[in-house]
């Protein structure tokens, strides 16, 4: 990975912890007295905690970076600690369990950035792919379930359910492969896991499209459907493509530079924007 597409991953990661998380989390409304509870405590530290992630990222790789990254996995852990609470409390809550791992999937972003940060390698992974699979997991683990619990809440019905359902599931699935291949496991598992997980998200971005032409739509929630819809479509047909990059012997897809800066940015920019709009919107 180039240096240029290094500094688009670390900006990606953190405008997310500076920018989207912020926005997005004043969006879901604590369930319960507990979740209050632990999100207040991570609100509290959030500010500070990003702050020394940004330092983290300046500060060369090692143990001062690492030290600083630390605060920012603290504070995720305070919400991962909600969004398990938000669990016990809505287990049946289809949407509400989107909003729960919305909550949880950015303390595994932490992590990452952590040994990024450390420049520890776990099970190998190249530098590149630790860093990437921090923005991923500030990214696509917050901000696509967020928008497929509004999603859900608007539209609700067979095809939404499954969207969200993906949401839920589509991190642990690319994850499980990708670390799968990494151990030795056939590439083609990590192709399916990323083309099944890819495919399930174009419905989502169908649906968000979709609601573009419900009656009795806010204009803020048409455009924000708009916006996250039409990015999605995009990001997720390169991911796809990137996927089955080998077989089909796509070339520049292939190229790790131009997926961070063709899917990272429409995913860390407009879907994200969209997503926003989309969760403040009144609903229809």
């Amino acid at each position: 990975m180039s240096e240029a597409a290094r500094n688009a991953a670390t900006l990606l990661v953190l405008s997310s912890v500076c920018l989207w998380m912020p926005l997005l989390l004043r969006t879901i409304p604590a369930l319960a007295d507990r979740e209050r509870s632990w999100r207040h405590g991570a609100a509290r530290l959030h500010g500070p905690a990003a702050l020394c992630l940004c330092a983290a990222f300046v500060a060369p790789a090692g143990s001062t970076a690492a030290l600083l990254a630390l605060p920012w996995l603290l504070a995720t852990a305070l919400l991962a600690a909600a969004g398990v609470a938000r669990v016990l409390r809505a287990v049946r809550d289809l949407a509400a369990l989107c909003e729960a791992a919305a909550l949880c999937y950015p303390c595994v972003g932490a992590a990452w950035a952590l040994c990024s940060r450390a420049d520890i390698q776990p099970l190998g992974f190249s530098p590149a792919i630790v860093l990437l699979t921090a923005a991923h997991f500030h990214h696509a683990g917050f901000t696509l379930p967020l928008a497929a619990a509004a999603l859900l809440r608007r539209s609700p019905g067979p095809a939404a359910r499954i969207a969200a359902c993906a949401a839920i599931a589509g991190m642990p699935v690319v994850a499980a492969g990708i670390t799968a291949t990494q151990l030795g496991a056939p590439p083609w598992l990590e192709a399916t896991a990323a083309t099944a997980t890819a495919g399930a998200a174009l419905l989502t971005a169908m649906l968000l499209l979709g609601r573009t032409l419900a009656p009795g739509t806010s204009r803020e929630h048409r455009v924000g459907a708009g916006l996250a819809g039409g990015a999605l479509l995009a990001s997720m047909t390169l991911a796809i493509a990137y996927a089955l990059r080998a077989p089909l012997d796509l070339a520049v897809l292939g190229e790790l530079d131009a997926m961070v800066f063709a899917h990272g940015m429409l995913n860390g920019v407009l879907f994200a924007a969209g997503a926003w709009l989309l969760r403040r919107a009144p609903r229809a």
